[in-house]
């Protein structure tokens, strides 16, 4: 089996992404609470990479070598940006984000996408393994319970 399933992992993403923006939006227009704010924008990697991280454990393979994790976040990273390129083609159409779209030029696009991509990086390589930490930490409790 490969280090994570890049499949799930977008889907993750694009499901934690959607719920995650119906959530809140529900929330304000309901409630008048307005909880948006720039985490919400690394939640979908965040949880998609705990996610895959959980997978592990649950698989019984070991955990993720130093190498085998940065790579692993490289991929998810990969993933995440695609996502979100594709994701700002399509709304490059419609007329109030094709106005701020354009406002920027070529340059800050680039040191946009850089810098999304270097804390996507970071933030897979961390939840990766944090995911998949916490999900052996529960199984051996859950051993030692089945055997107490």
């Amino acid at each position: 089996m490969g280090l994570i399933n890049p499949i799930r992992y977008g889907l993750v993403y694009i499901a934690t992404a959607f719920g995650l923006g119906i959530g809140l939006e529900v929330l304000l227009r309901v409630t008048g609470i307005d909880l948006s704010s720039s985490a919400t924008s690394i939640m979908p990697a965040m949880i998609a990479a705990m996610f895959e991280g959980q997978k592990r454990a649950q698989s019984d393979e070991g955990a993720f070598t130093n190498g085998e994790a940065w790579t692993a976040a490289m991929v998810m990273t990969v993933v995440a940006l695609g996502i979100t390129a594709i994701l700002g083609f399509f709304m490059s159409f419609l007329p109030e984000w094709s106005r701020i779209f354009g406002s920027f030029s070529v340059g800050i696009w680039v040191l946009l996408v850089a810098i999304s991509g270097i804390v996507s990086l970071l933030v897979n390589r961390f939840f990766l393994t944090l995911g998949f930490k916490n999900k052996r930490k529960i199984m051996d409790r859950k051993i030692e319970d089945d055997f107490s």
